[in-house]
């Protein structure tokens, strides 16, 4: 299919095996975020987007770091 020596199949292959990698480390992270903190935001009145947005993108904003310096590391 003409993918061999040509940045697409690169692009493909490396794609592929650290998405999954990287969708694996992201969910063993965002499951250790309580959801204590997204009902008691809910009490206080805050919508879906404003808990993502206040709350658990802060949180999350080291392992989204070190996902992407691994994705970036990876291939390097």
């Amino acid at each position: 299919i003409g993918l061999t020596d040509s940045l697409a199949g690169l692009v493909i292959v490396y794609s592929a095996g650290l998405g999954t990698w990287g969708f694996l480390v992201l969910k063993g992270f965002f499951d250790t975020i309580p959801y204590s903190l997204d009902e008691s935001a809910m009490i206080d009145g805050a919508t879906r987007l404003q808990i993502f947005t206040k709350i658990t993108l802060p949180l999350s904003k080291p392992i989204i770091v070190y996902t992407a310096l691994m994705a970036f590391m990876g291939p390097w």
